[in-house]
């Protein structure tokens, strides 16, 4: 399968950034990748940043629902700007 990717010049740029975290993670099972950035697969708020700043964007896969509230908080105090998409 070929490493193609399509957008705008910093839509590519993300994504092959994203393919390299995802490269350097592979094997480690607290990480994840869905085709765009590398992930968390459970909070670490100082993983998290650090992907933030290099990536620009990370998530967590899943978070406890009576966690949601300290995390933000955790990541509010990092500066960095929480949302929360809940099934």
């Amino acid at each position: 399968m070929a490493n193609e990717v399509f957008g705008s010049d910093d839509q590519r740029a993300l994504l092959r950034l994203g393919r390299a975290m995802a490269d350097l993670t592979r094997g480690d099972m607290r990480y994840g990748y869905y085709g765009r950035t590398a992930t968390l697969s459970t909070p670490n708020d100082g993983h998290l940043a650090a992907l933030c700043r290099v990536q620009g964007y990370s998530s967590y896969s899943t978070v406890p629902i009576g966690d949601v509230s300290a995390v933000k908080v955790g990541l509010s105090a990092r500066s960095l700007t929480p949302i929360h998409y809940a099934k």
